[in-house]
């Protein structure tokens, strides 16, 4: 999932990146990544609407709608699978075909894979970024931003 939610975490569609950015870090996509981290940040509470496709490879294996409701650091994401909340330190989900729920503790990096606000400032440290041109998506003109990991070992790539 971790890898998952990269694909859906910012408007402007950020994706894991191939070797050849890799040691790329240029202004013009700082410039876009502070903007939008500055405007998501002063919004205050957003929803988003998402579809995550699990990849093995690059081929496609399935995939999920939902959607999120976030504040800060609190959020609400819910999934036709699972429900879940968290208030800033704790999580609880909710599997709707067990009705079971677990409660954690998550990790600063369990959070970043999750919460677009925790996620908001991954590329700032860490991270070789560039932006290719700009495009067009569901209509509306917008960027494709390849992030990379500096370490390969590190848990979000």
């Amino acid at each position: 999932m971790k890898h998952i939610a990269l694909l859906f975490i910012l408007s402007f569609s950020c994706f894991l990146i191939s070797p050849a950015f890799a040691g790329t870090k240029d202004s013009a996509t700082r410039n876009v990544l502070d903007k939008a981290s500055e405007k998501l940040n002063k919004a205050g509470g957003i929803n988003v609407k998402f579809t995550v496709t699990t990849l093995i490879g690059k081929n496609p294996q399935g995939s999920t709608s939902g959607s999120m409701e976030i504040m800060g650091r609190k959020f609400v994401m819910r999934t036709p699978d699972i429900q879940t909340w968290f208030n800033g330190k704790l999580q609880w989900s909710l599997q709707a075909d067990d009705n079971e729920v677990s409660l954690t503790e998550p990790t600063g990096t369990e959070l970043q894979a999750i919460n677009p606000y925790a996620f908001l400032g991954i590329y700032k440290h860490g991270f070789n970024y560039k932006m290719k041109q700009a495009q067009l998506s569901n209509g509306k003109e917008g960027y494709k931003i390849y992030l990379n990991a500096d370490n390969k070992k590190q848990e979000i790539r």
